[in-house]
């Protein structure tokens, strides 16, 4: 094996190129030199990676590192990252986009081609290649504790129109899109972090649901696809095997679905596919069934050199690393530009803000609550409960700019992972109390929502009259245990322009036109909204 200091790198032999099929995981906050810079180089340098997942980073210094990983490399590097919400779901310095389902909440223009373009001018910036997104998961569950408003909606014909849609704003700018999480995710009760999710619709009911989005992403000729880690025995009657390893399911996007796009696995670190296999066996399979990139190994090197001695002492695996790796080359002969940063389109002024507002729907309407009055107003209360994988203050952009227009507004606290500590009788002395509330899937938590405590909390809020205004951040569907609430609104996002939004549209500062993607239980059906002009 060459040295990490050779300069002279190998042929582009099989057992070379077995390391192009191979992406592991960068912290794009990664300094250049130092131990990480160090085993990076040597992934580059002497295992011949072919490129690497993002997390992380900076809007000043990953793009320059990622630049400097490309002058490193012989074979064009392909530079990934999970930005379902924008650059700004990795890369500090960039705004985080509200979630696909408030996309699907938006009233008015084509918010999901402009998500995907925008998506694509921050992409462009930092040097991300490809990225993993759009969802086409429908989300069929409410308590599915992984996709929620990850997912374009509860109606696979619309989540499919916006699939597209997102699809075409992101390519047509030159970055390569992921329709995710192949064979569909969104109405299974286990998450794939955790575990294996197994699959059980019929192919007749999975044709007339889930297949819908993907159809419709494929259609758009989407670059890519995600293989979950979810079984799926009405097309592999294997149970263990998870579609992300299965021939089968391979053989039925390539033939039924008619998809010439690159494969990749979920990343192979995830107990959906850890659990069972190692991850040299997963790879194997893998490669063998047809998937083309193996996402987020836990041992990048390791894998390689496993994968080498495979393809020399295999011939038909070495002529399936050999296709596989070809592929990929193609894939990155048309979408990277080899030895430069692509320099990406000038930001859209305030994109971020008018979707978050476009998206804010009113759920529940109180003419005596709303709109909220300004100025100096000592009868307005807030709190927030958060479930307990959210992080501390999370709320903080909120109450920050429920106060810019409040300044005597009362706090009382965000509950992070626990009910709070007063009873309700606590609220009866407001004129006003808002009930904000922060939730979505978690990646390995295995639940949804805000945990039966807060929710008991919740529901004990109906026992007497309140003048409570809930605002749900994220999830719509813990509304469900706020029904004490005289008003209602949800964003179905956490970030900092949906905070903004909700806290303009309280105090009437804008029309709220937005219709819900799903329906909640016991509060609204899909497509509810009441159009309210504002103050």
């Amino acid at each position: 094996m060459r040295r990490p200091t050779d300069p002279t790198p190998p042929e582009p032999t099989p057992e070379f190129l077995a390391g192009q099929l191979v992406m592991p995981r960068l912290d794009g906050a990664m300094p250049i030199g130092g131990p990480d810079y160090e085993r990076v180089r040597n992934w580059i340098q002497v295992d011949g990676i072919g490129g690497f997942i993002v997390f992380g980073g900076s809007r000043d210094h990953t793009p320059k590192m990622l630049n400097h990983l490309q002058s490193l490399s012989r074979l064009p590097l392909l530079f990934s990252s999970d930005l379902e919400e924008g650059a700004g779901q990795q890369v500090a310095g960039f705004p985080r986009l509200p979630s696909a389902m408030a996309v699907a909440a938006a009233a008015g223009e084509d918010w999901a081609r402009r998500a995907g373009s925008e998506t694509a001018r921050g992409a462009k910036e930092v040097g991300i290649h490809w990225v993993f997104a759009p969802v086409c998961d429908v989300n069929r569950d409410p308590k599915n504790p992984i996709i929620n408003v990850r997912a374009f909606g509860d109606d696979p014909a619309r989540a499919g129109a916006l699939a597209a849609e997102f699809l075409q704003g992101l390519q047509e700018a030159g970055i390569a899109g992921c329709a995710k999480h192949f064979p569909g995710h969104g109405g299974l009760d286990r998450d794939s972090h955790s575990d294996l999710a197994v699959l059980r619709t019929k192919i007749g009911d999975w044709n007339e649901g889930d297949r819908l989005p993907f159809a419709a992403a494929f259609a758009s000729r989407a670059a890519s696809a995600m293989l979950g880690h979810i079984a799926w025995p009405a097309v592999d009657e294997r149970e263990e095997m998870p579609a992300s390893l299965s021939r089968k399911a391979v053989e039925f996007l390539r033939r039924e679905m008619k998809f010439e796009g690159l494969l990749v696995t979920d990343a192979l670190d995830m107990k959906g596919v850890s659990l069972r296999f190692s991850q040299e066996k997963a790879a194997v399979l893998a490669i063998e069934a047809g998937v083309d990139i193996l996402l987020h190994p836990e041992d990048a090197g390791r894998l390689v050199a496993r994968l080498r001695e495979r393809a020399v002492q295999n011939p038909s695996f070495r002529m399936a690393v050999t296709s596989t790796s070809h592929r990929i080359l193609r894939f990155k002969q048309n979408w990277t530009a080899r030895g430069s940063l692509l320099k990406g389109d000038p930001e859209t002024p305030d994109f971020a803000s008018d979707l978050a507002r476009a998206a804010v729907t009113l759920l529940r309407m109180d003419g005596e609550l709303l709109p909220f009055p300004k100025g100096i107003r000592k009868g307005i209360a807030a709190l927030a409960v958060s479930d307990e994988r959210q992080p501390p203050r999370v709320s903080l952009p909120f109450e920050e700019a429920l106060r810019a227009r409040t300044p005597d507004l009362k706090w009382l606290g965000e509950f992070r992972g626990r009910a709070p500590e007063m009873p309700p009788s606590a609220l009866e002395p407001y004129e006003r109390v808002v009930l904000a509330t922060f939730s979505r899937g978690r990646a390995g938590r295995g639940t949804s929502g805000l945990g039966s405590e807060t929710e008991k909390w919740l529901s004990s809020l109906s026992l007497r009259p309140l003048p409570i205004v809930a605002a749900a951040f994220g999830s719509p569907y813990v509304l469900s245990a706020a029904k004490a609430a005289r008003a209602m609104f949800a964003a179905y996002s956490e970030c900092d322009s949906s905070c903004q939004a909700v806290a303009s549209a309280l105090y009437g500062e804008y029309p709220v036109r937005g219709k819900c993607p799903v329906s909640i239980p016991g509060i609204a059906e899909r497509g509810a909204g009441i159009v309210w002009v504002g103050a």
